[in-house]
């Protein structure tokens, strides 16, 4: 937005990739911080370092595998600063599928996008591919490292210190399904064991979604 200011990028590595040579493009930015680790360790270590890190009043955090629209700083930096919101959820749309797989992680990623759209902060809405904490917020949050569902737990956390969660669905960032079975699975068994692990905390936090609500809506989905 034009009354804010983009102070710094922040990206905390740990591929072994040529990510720290192509950051290299942008050397004369001075608002480009680059943190590189050999070793992997894991969402919420990186998470950590982000939030440690930032000197923003306004912390936006975006998965690599990612594509941001367009507007997409703008819309959840002015949705977070207007809804007096501790934190919030950007809107994670998958691309259009090209395989069996893809169009199966392709239903997942809708039917969750009508879950957040027909209900208030649930262990559903936050999702680790984009969001908006307020710096005040995020300096009181130390993610445990062995944490499956680092997203669920940040929602917990924020809840807990009596912050508001809230949903933007023009925020929306893009991510390619999954086009394999192995991927795929995965993603499903990680999910279902970060739900389970953090179980208790969601109950007493966020908001429960009746599970037959769960059903119908994918089965509208799915249709």
């Amino acid at each position: 937005p034009s009354d804010m200011k983009l102070l710094e990028v922040i990206v905390s590595d740990d591929s072994d990739d040529r990510t720290p040579q192509m950051l290299t493009s942008f050397a004369n930015n001075k608002t480009v911080r680059l943190f590189h680790h050999d070793k992997r360790r894991g969402v919420s270590a990186a998470w950590n370092e982000i939030l440690t890190e930032s000197k923003g009043d306004l912390i936006v955090l975006i998965d690599a595998d990612t594509i941001p629209s367009a507007d997409f700083l703008a819309k959840i930096s002015s949705k977070t600063i207007k809804s007096g919101a501790g934190l919030v959820a950007a809107n994670s749309s998958p691309l259009a599928p090209k395989s069996f797989f893809a169009r199966a992680s392709f239903f997942v990623g809708l039917w969750l996008q009508e879950v957040r759209r027909s209900f208030g902060a649930n262990p559903f809405t936050v999702i680790g591919r984009g969001l908006a904490i307020k710096r005040e917020i995020a300096k009181k949050i130390v993610l445990p490292a062995n944490l499956l569902s680092p997203d669920l737990y940040m929602s917990c956390r924020v809840k807990e210190l009596g912050y508001e969660i809230q949903y933007a669905e023009d925020a929306v960032v893009y991510f390619k399904p999954t086009t394999s079975a192995r991927d795929f699975a995965s993603q499903v068994i990680r999910a279902f064991l970060g739900h389970r692990q953090l179980n208790n905390y969601s109950k007493r936090t966020l908001q429960k979604v009746p599970f037959m609500d769960l059903i119908i809506k994918a089965i509208r989905i799915a249709r």
